[in-house]
Parts: C-alpha cells; sequence; structure tokens
C-alpha cells in the first residue's frame, strides 16, 4: 500500500494483504507442481508512506 501526501490510498495494507493471500499460495503450489510451498511473512498491517508525489506523474 502506497500513499501519497496529495493522493492517499484507499483502504489497508492489511485489506490488500487479505485480498491476496490465501489465493497466491495456492497459486504458487498448483503452478509448480507441489514443489513451492510459498509462505509470505506475518504482516503488521502498515504501508509505506511517500511524502509527495513525483514531479514526472504530477
Amino acid at each position: 500500500m502506497i500513499d501519497f501526501s496529495d493522493a492517499p490510498g484507499e483502504g489497508s495494507a492489511l485489506d490488500r494483504y487479505g485480498e491476496f493471500f490465501p489465493q497466491t499460495r495456492d497459486w504458487f503450489r498448483t503452478s509448480s507442481y507441489g514443489r513451492l510451498d510459498y509462505r509470505p511473512p506475518p504482516r503488521s498491517g502498515t504501508g509505506c508512506a511517500c511524502p509527495s508525489r513525483s514531479p514526472s506523474t504530477a
């Protein structure tokens, strides 16, 4: 989750995490024919706050 001072992100990082897991873990296991057991690290629910929008995206 990335927030900019002039464009805050919607939802929380933990919401986004819940949206993609455990489906991502299942996809890796299935696509590797069971050879890859992806276990993402526990999340704290915090994201990344960036100070301002990049001039190239303004």
